[in-house]
């Protein structure tokens, strides 16, 4: 056999999960180019069509289907909320129990979606698990903030917890993107091997950085800033008070400010404002990697998936907390402490947003950074060529 069968199953929860799959997945067809890859998405963009039929576009050996799952965060007014999240969450131990995805393959990938995991084992499938935290560790933790408890919350926990037990192959983003407590969490729960990654996802196929501007519309030298907090809805209620403050500005700072606009948000428009280097961000097809090469900036929340992306692309980061979110607390600190993020509080971002942005861009120091090795996909891949044995 030199070519498998792929389920590739992200979780979805935000903008991440699927574009850091989408490394693995590419490595393994460039690897063993006659494989097929059939990808469960649950998120749709703008258009109706899928999230991560975008990341393949042109790719004929990957098929992506609509297929929801429950794990995932509600955010109402941008705020986590386990008694929202709860509402779908308390399907996840029936869920888990039916889970099966149908059709034949050859291996599983699955990115914070541990029913898979429990899935493969049973079907002696052998089944690769990728991610940043732990479902179980991290829902505790925010019920625990928040005061919350309730039967069905320690049922899915439970439920959740019995699946990451099956875990056959777990691989960490490197620790700044995948911090305490869950190494030592993985390494005392899953059944199988658990590696942390030492290099970033990706990194290696980026486009040129002339390429890449032309791309955004760049026409000039001056630093581009990237604003983005991928899809989540976190900061949903900043997001149009930001471009309106910087649409009235009447100078420019001399940098291009590139706004990533979820497609579900109304908007000002940004095509005539007097802040004439404001624009919205054009998404490339495939992943959003691509462009960071023409960006001097991102200013963004320190998710595992912009954390991994501006490391692997060497692009200097400042993260914003997230109230609620302890995992991304925790990104953040590990972040900080290794020199590859400077903080911005919540509270200072959230209450003038534009001016936050613009007091990020004053102290940018320095050039690119290398905070770490890329390609962590690599290691990923040599380790489905073992377990397959296509070496």
């Amino acid at each position: 056999m030199r070519s498998l069968r792929v389920l590739a199953v992200p979780c979805q929860d935000g903008f991440g999960p699927a574009a850091l799959m989408a490394h693995v997945i590419g490595e393994v067809l460039r690897r063993w180019p006659q494989s097929s890859v059939t990808i469960h998405s649950n998120r749709r963009v703008a258009g109706g069509g899928l999230y991560c039929a975008r990341l393949f576009e042109g790719a004929r050996q990957v098929e992506v289907v609509a297929r929801g799952n429950p794990l995932w965060l509600a955010k109402p007014g941008g705020v986590t909320s386990i008694a929202e999240t709860m509402k779908h969450l308390a399907e996840y131990p029936e869920w888990s129990r039916g889970y099966s995805p149908g059709g034949d393959f050859d291996l599983a990938i699955e990115y914070g979606v541990p029913a898979v995991a429990r899935w493969a084992a049973d079907a002696g499938i052998p089944c690769v698990s990728l991610f940043d935290h732990a479902w179980s560790v991290t829902l505790e933790a925010m019920a625990r903030e928040q005061g919350f408890d309730s039967p069905a919350f320690r049922d899915a926990i439970g439920a959740i917890r019995d699946d990451e037990k099956r875990t056959q192959e777990m691989f960490l983003l490197p620790a700044f993107a995948a911090p305490a407590p869950y190494p030592d969490y993985w390494r005392s729960t899953a059944a199988g091997n658990v590696t942390q990654l030492r290099d970033a996802l990706g990194g290696t196929r980026l486009w040129p950085r002339l390429e890449a501007r032309r791309f955004l519309g760049l026409r000039d030298r001056v630093p581009a800033v990237l604003v983005q907090a991928g899809d989540t809805p976190a900061w949903d209620p900043v997001l149009p008070r930001m471009v309106r403050q910087f649409a009235s500005r009447d100078r420019s700072l001399g940098a291009d400010i590139l706004i990533h606009v979820p497609a579900r948000l109304e908007m000002p428009r940004l095509e005539r404002n007097r802040y004439r280097r404001l624009r919205r961000v054009r998404m490339p097809a495939g992943p959003f990697q691509s462009i960071l090469p023409a960006v001097d900036l991102i200013v963004g929340r320190a998710g595992g998936g912009t954390v991994n992306d501006a490391v692997a692309c060497g692009t200097p980061l400042v993260c914003v907390d997230e109230p609620g979110q302890p995992q991304v607390r925790a990104i953040l600190e590990a972040c900080v402490a290794r020199g590859i993020a400077r903080a911005l509080p919540w509270g200072v971002f959230s209450r003038n947003p534009a001016e936050a942005v613009l007091r990020a861009i004053e102290g940018r120091r320095g050039g690119r950074t290398r905070a770490a090795g890329r390609g962590g996909e690599r290691a990923v891949a040599d380790r489905i060529g073992e377990l397959t044995g296509l070496g």
